[in-house]
């Protein structure tokens, strides 16, 4: 999961993540957002960077959504 004993490869990690993201699977939401705010093996882009990370923010137990 964290790419130890490999070298770090943010374009790879990048595919990945949009696959389980493409899959509405919350932690590879969270994770190509974090990609995206920090412009890791992609441009930075905060309008993409939100849209990802906002998913997943609004699934946890104490979310305003679900209050």
């Amino acid at each position: 999961m964290y790419g130890q004993g490999v070298p770090q490869d943010y374009r790879e990690a990048f595919h990945w993540f949009s696959r389980a993201a493409e899959k509405h699977y919350l932690a590879g939401q969270a994770s190509l957002g974090y990609l995206y705010e920090k412009g890791l093996g992609i441009p930075h882009d905060c309008d993409k960077a939100l849209k990802y990370l906002t998913k997943p923010a609004k699934s946890l137990p104490f979310s305003r959504s679900r209050i």
